[in-house]
């Protein structure tokens, strides 16, 4: 009877203690190793995890289930998914259209955690993409360096049906490319929730740093935007309800924050240099404790009512608000300018 318990009470032991994802390895540093990580996504049991080894790995990566896709911890040297010599694979996006991704997730939740995905080719259009999590996909992307040239968008997530995911893309580098972050749902109700959060953009001009369309719900954050090009391009574009944007460092834009959907929150935001610091083109906006410093306009309501806009810090700028409607009552800080408020709305 007591080997009996004993089993049971060790049965039970062995129920109760999380299953330990298995460990899997790439690349010439690790005995037993696959040679390709395609190879390795193609092989191994969902929930895994993929470790890489330093080198260059010219391929496309297509991910069809739950794992983590990660370069060795503290190992020397970067890890590289290159376009060299690689015919991509092409796909269709929700938003953007015909795509051609580098890494291309399809299922979740999958991590990339410190891998370099870089543009090696001129290509023609369709866009090529780094990074692109399709529709029923999930995940995070952490500590990536992305780089393409003018026809290439760094991150893209997005959801066009079924359940609602959710996609978390921190500290990342972008640099180059024609647009850094895009996320987008095209549902009603939102089915894509995205955080992005602490990553540093450099873009050419022209582009859109952080891009959240349509019912892509959640926060952007944190995030420092710089353009290539001074004077061209925009920060973010809030094209999604709800959206929270704040603590963003944004510098030499056209436009550096557009909030164009309803309830979008833009609080304690940096934008400097830009042409136009926060354009509004909704009618129920906060914009709050931001400090902008240098541009032609800060803050153009272009006619819009309802807006909550006080508490911003505006410093040299040509025209402090513009186009405010008839009525506003904000409380905002101005320094160093001749046009503090125009009007100019019927």
């Amino acid at each position: 009877m007591r080997r009996f318990h004993f089993a049971l009470l060790a049965l039970a032991l062995l129920v109760a203690q999380p299953l330990v994802a298995a460990t899997y390895y790439v690349g010439s540093c690790h005995s037993k190793a696959f040679s390709t990580i395609s190879a390795a996504v193609a092989a191994v049991p969902a929930g895994s995890i993929i470790e890489v080894c330093p080198g260059t790995y010219a391929e496309q990566v297509v991910i069809d289930e739950a794992l983590t896709l990660e370069a060795i911890p503290n190992s020397n040297g970067w890890v590289v998914i290159s376009d060299s010599g690689v015919t991509l694979t092409t796909t269709t996006s929700i938003s953007i259209g015909p795509v051609a991704p580098q890494v291309w997730v399809t299922a979740g939740p999958v991590k990339l955690i410190n891998i370099t995905v870089t543009q090696q080719t001129t290509t023609p259009p369709p866009a090529e993409v780094g990074v692109f999590y399709a529709s029923g996909s999930s995940g995070l992307v952490e500590g990536t360096a992305i780089s393409g040239n003018s026809n290439y968008i760094g991150i893209v997530a997005e959801n066009g049906a079924g359940a609602t995911q959710s996609v978390t893309i921190e500290n990342n580098y972008l640099s180059g490319q024609l647009s850094g972050v895009f996320v987008d749902s095209n549902q009603e109700t939102s089915s894509l929730t995205a955080t992005v959060k602490n990553n540093y953009i450099s873009i050419t001009g022209g582009g859109v740093a952080l891009q959240s369309l349509d019912n892509a719900q959640g926060s952007i954050s944190d995030n420092f935007v710089s353009f290539l090009t001074p004077g061209e391009g925009m920060g973010v574009w809030a094209g999604a309800q709800q959206v929270s944007i704040s603590g963003n460092w944004i510098s030499n834009c056209n436009i550096g924050i557009n909030s164009e959907a309803s309830g979008a929150s833009v609080t304690s935001n940096r934008i400097l240099n830009c042409i136009t610091g926060i354009f509004i083109g909704t009618n129920d906006a906060t914009i709050k404790t931001n400090s902008i410093v240098g541009t032609s306009g800060a803050i153009e309501f272009d006619c819009t009512t309802g807006n909550t806009v006080t508490g911003n810090i505006i410093n040299k700028t040509g025209t402090a608000l513009d186009r405010v409607p008839s009525g506003f009552t904000g409380s905002n800080t101005f320094y160093n300018m001749n046009n503090k408020i125009t009007g100019g709305c019927s």
